[in-house]
């Protein structure tokens, strides 16, 4: 049985270092970054006396948030250099998750990758009977793919650094140690001001630096944020198995002689099971390419050894006496933690370095995917002149709430399942039970999705309260659905319209002002998408719907909050 440095993303590995490989470091100094500072001053020297090289941003950790932030960069026309202290990527794997936001996002940046439809989640007591189905059908692809999926983590790290390096030849620095972080002199322009950064091969000049480097993060350090404790940490043992072929099994562990029970174990497409068994908490995730997941909770005082050397009999339901091939086992502390801010000046966070969160939403890189979605076409506005460095206020505006309310969900499912009292977990049972059986239960679960981001100058709800515009609202803030098609992603903000409403000139020469384009589409199109009789809808460059609009007074309040973002066209 072997142990590893780094654990799925969102846990902290127990007595090591975080998922990044770093430890986590006090700030220098005191007193809080100005509003265009981003960075203490840090006791290490430039590395060389030779001028630093310029980029437009310097990323810092190349784990799959900080590469496909650097791929969608690279892409919008911007420098950018990685930094990463390891030299490959971590040959085990972490995350196995995606949902369909966060799989359109990496297709979009044209990573192929190899994923496994996944049918959603059921909770099981400790006998193994059903208690509740969390279903999200493969074949209801809203967004254009499955809404969840397995994947093989170090596979999707390959394909994001080979995207990477194909469109940046050279711009991917492993090996490489950031050493600090510090304000250096420049254009006295504040779009144009840059940062130094000091690393072990060399010093960079950045205009931005976003730390995508994990639970310890460095960058977060440095930049003098703090960070929530959401919820209580829970220690669970997870343990990686190979499964290989045997009569009537495939390799992954999703045949029904390696699942709890038949209910469960039958279905063609896999799921993840939770035991809410108060005598031993545990998850069984059929990750896939021969690889099977199982978790078990820790009790008080209890170590990883010693439930390690029953894994035979924690193991059995689902593989009955047959050898166990384990790949990996270690010991990892489930957290809920949301850091303060995401922007500290010219200093972000993204990803582990932004929030930590129990895995059983399977959420972890799917909110760092948010993350780095938000966060790429608002840097590259801003470069490009295209925007107001306060755009990117509107990142931590947005991501900050809508992180913190994605770890919450997930810290409480995990104080559901890894209950440890009979007495509550008897009353929980019972609970779900009497809930399962309504019918609007069953309905809002298999209909789950994530929070829409908050309302703001770049998230307008509609003005109308009506039927049609409760239903309709209902879009703003999230993905657009796939039935927009092409109008999903693009360097700008979309209008698409249905008729010749707003008419050519003032409002929409307005809109156009502030680099909207817009585009006419069919009326059938927005009824499809769930705008109802909205008249025009528009979807941010990020995807996400910005605005449904019926009158001049909704385009109006579209035009202010560009406007007041930063946007200037």
């Amino acid at each position: 049985m072997r142990g590893i440095a780094a654990g799925p993303r969102g846990r902290r590995r127990v007595g090591g270092r975080g998922p990044r490989g770093r430890r986590r470091v006090s700030a220098p100094g005191a007193g809080a970054p100005g509003p265009e500072d981003g960075a203490r001053a840090d006791a290490h020297p430039s590395t060389s006396g030779s001028r630093a090289e310029a980029v437009d941003v310097v990323i810092v950790g190349a784990g799959p948030v900080g590469v496909a932030l650097a791929l969608d960069l690279v892409r919008r026309g911007l420098r950018v250099v990685v930094c990463e202290q390891a030299m490959d990527v971590h040959p085990l794997p972490r995350a196995v998750s995606l949902d369909d936001e966060a799989q359109r996002w990496l297709a979009d940046l044209g990573a192929s990758v190899q994923t496994r439809p996944l049918r959603g989640m059921t909770l099981v007591d400790a006998d193994h009977r059903e208690l509740l189905r969390f279903d999200r059908p493969p074949e209801e692809a809203t967004l254009g793919h499955p809404p969840a999926a397995l994947v093989h983590q170090p596979d999707l790290e390959r394909e994001l650094r080979r995207r990477f390096e194909a469109c940046a030849p050279g711009a991917l620095r492993l090996g490489v140690t950031v050493l600090g972080v510090t304000p250096a002199p420049g254009d006295p322009r504040p779009a144009r001001a840059c940062t130094r950064v000091v690393t072990s091969a060399g010093d960079l000049a950045a205009r931005w630096v976003v730390g995508c480097d994990g639970a310890g993060s460095l960058v977060r350090a440095l930049a003098g944020i703090d960070d929530e404790t959401r919820g209580t940490s829970q220690r669970w043992l997870v343990c990686d198995f190979r499964v290989e072929d045997g009569p009537g099994g495939d390799r992954d562990g999703a045949s029904p002689r390696t699942n709890p029970s038949p209910p469960v174990g039958d279905r063609a497409v896999p799921e993840v099971v939770q035991v809410c068994d108060p005598a031993r908490p545990a998850t069984s995730v059929p990750v896939g390419r021969g690889r099977h997941r199982l978790e078990f909770r820790l009790r008080r005082g209890e170590t990883g050894r010693e439930v390690g050397s029953r894994l035979g009999a924690l193991a059995r339901p689902w593989f009955a006496d047959r050898p166990l091939d384990v790949e990996r086992a270690a010991v990892y502390e489930f957290r809920a933690r949301v850091a303060g801010r995401f922007r500290a000046g010219r200093l972000l966070l993204a990803g582990d370095a932004a929030h930590e969160m129990p895995p059983f939403l399977g959420q972890g890189l799917c909110t760092g995917f948010r993350d780095a979605a938000n966060l790429g076409w608002k840097l590259a506005a801003v470069v490009h002149g295209a925007a107001d460095p306060r755009l990117l206020d509107s990142y931590d505006a947005e991501r900050q709430p809508h992180a913190a309310r994605v770890v919450d969900v997930a810290d409480r499912i995990g104080r559901v399942v890894g209950d440890r009292s009979s007495t509550r977990a008897a009353i929980r049972n019972r609970a779900i039970a009497a809930g399962a059986s309504l019918t609007r239960g069953r309905a809002g679960l298999a209909a789950q999705r994530m929070p829409p981001l908050p309302a703001g100058p770049l998230v307008s709800r509609p003005g109308r309260r009506g039927p049609q515009g409760r239903r309709a609202g209902g879009l703003v803030g999230h993905p657009a659905p796939a039935v927009l098609g092409s109008a999903l992603s693009g360097p700008a903000f979309t209008l698409l319209r249905t008729g010749d409403w707003p008419p050519e000139g003032g409002l929409l020469a307005a809109l156009r002002g502030v680099g909207v384009q817009s585009r006419r589409v069919a009326p059938a199109t927005i009824a499809a998408a769930g705008a109802g009789d909205a008249r025009a809808l528009v979807v941010r460059p990020d995807g996400i719907v910005a605005a449904v609009l019926r009158d001049d007074h909704d385009l109006v309040r579209l035009g202010r909050g560009l406007r007041r973002a930063g946007l200037r066209g």
